[in-house]
């Protein structure tokens, strides 16, 4: 369609160029399609992060500087907490691996379909083998109960399993009594006894949504994109 504004530009007095804008609109040919993994009533990006780039993580905060300009500056954090803003590269194989990210894509509606989003990262290690109908889980010691205590975006984890399922917990609670190790507790047990060689990776899992994100899609040939 033509766009807003169109120029016409006079060379002299008999002679113009015009200058016509068009706007091309993608016509909606992919039929929204979710991810099949649930947690909480919400979806799971199942998608792991091309590691041919390293994954870059900022976190913002909502601040207003307060300023009368007379007297102490102060500033009011509004959420009280930082926003986390996680990068994700994917590798496409093929145009039916493109169309369903595509559907995928689709299926957010930008804002109104919130996502979990592991972040691919060992952030948590299992230290000691977790026991099948046991909640109290050994992790090497990173400050857990100090620092994060069930914080929001650091209290749902995503449980990579070497030849097994993928698992998804939330940590009720959790406790540090010295030395290496701390204790997280988990909100349902496990079925099966679960090793620390087992583990592939234990990730956060942060609550997100699309409506602020920028998506691009680049195809490098035909096939790969």
């Amino acid at each position: 369609r033509l766009g807003k504004v169109q120029e016409l530009k006079d060379l002299n007095g008999k002679l113009q160029t015009v200058s016509a804008k068009f706007e091309f609109i993608e016509s909606n040919v992919v039929t929204p399609v979710d991810s099949p993994t649930i947690y909480r009533t919400y979806p799971v990006f199942e998608k792991q992060h091309n590691w041919k780039e390293g994954k870059k993580l900022t976190f913002n905060r909502k601040v207003s500087i307060i300023d009368y300009g007379t007297g102490v500056v102060t500033q009011d954090d509004e959420a009280g907490k930082a926003m986390p803003v996680d990068s994700q590269m994917l590798l496409l194989i093929g145009r039916p691996a493109a169309y369903n990210f595509r559907a995928w894509r689709y299926a957010r509606a930008g804002k109104t379909v919130p996502i979990w989003v592991p972040t691919d990262r060992v952030d948590l290690n299992l230290a000691a083998t977790l026991l099948t109908g046991s909640v109290d889980m050994k992790i090497d010691n990173i400050g857990y109960a100090e620092y994060y205590v069930q914080e929001v975006n650091r209290r749902d984890i995503r449980i990579e399993v070497i030849n097994g399922p993928t698992l998804y917990r939330r940590i009720t609670t959790s406790s540090y009594a010295g030395g290496s190790s701390e204790t997280i507790f988990i909100d349902s047990p496990l079925t099966f006894d679960l090793k620390p060689s087992e583990v592939r990776r234990i990730s956060f899992m942060i609550f997100a949504r699309l409506n602020a994100d920028d998506i691009e899609l680049v195809w490098e040939n035909e096939e790969l994109a």
